[in-house]
C-alpha cells in the first residue's frame, strides 16, 4: 500500500491534476475498496521493486446490462517508461476486463496529460480505439 500511495501521489503531481491535491486517506480507501470489491489493482515489479501500477473498476452502464470496466489511472515511474512496464499493466487490465463477461465495455480515459499519445498507441495494440476523448473496445 505505501508504494501504491507514493505512485498515486506522483501521478497527481506530474499530470494535469496537480492543482487538485492528493488526499492519502482517500486514495488508500479507494485502493482498499478495489482490492476487496469489484475492482483490481495491478502492479508491475522488476527485481523486487514496484515500477508501475494500475487501478481499475467494474460497474455497469445506467442504460444496459453490459458490464463496464474503467481505469482510475496507470502510472509507471519515469525511469521505467519505454520498457513496456506500462504495456504489461494495460494488457493485464484488458485481459481482466474481458474475463468479466462475454461482452464487456472496456473504457480507458487518457486524461492525465502524461505521455498521452504513447498511452493511446499502446492501447491500440490491445485492440482499443480512440472514440472522442476516451478509448473503448465498443461503440
Amino acid at each position: 500500500m505505501p508504494e501504491l500511495l507514493r505512485m498515486g501521489s506522483a501521478l497527481v503531481a506530474e499530470g494535469r491534476f496537480r492543482s487538485f491535491g492528493f488526499i492519502e486517506a482517500k486514495a488508500r480507501a479507494m485502493f482498499e475498496s478495489l482490492i476487496d470489491g469489484p475492482g483490481v489493482v495491478f502492479v508491475n515489479e522488476r527485481v523486487g521493486q514496484i515500477v508501475g501500477g494500475m487501478a481499475c473498476g467494474l460497474s455497469g452502464d445506467w442504460f444496459s446490462d453490459i458490464p463496464l470496466t474503467f481505469d482510475y489511472g496507470v502510472f509507471v515511474w519515469p525511469e521505467h517508461r519505454g520498457t513496456f512496464a506500462g504495456f504489461a499493466l494495460m494488457k493485464a487490465y484488458v485481459n481482466w476486463a474481458r474475463a468479466q463477461a462475454p461482452v464487456v465495455n472496456i473504457n480507458i480515459g487518457v486524461t492525465s496529460g502524461i505521455d498521452e499519445e504513447r498511452t493511446v498507441a499502446l492501447y491500440g495494440l490491445l485492440g482499443l480505439k480512440r472514440i472522442g476523448s476516451a478509448l473503448s473496445n465498443l461503440g
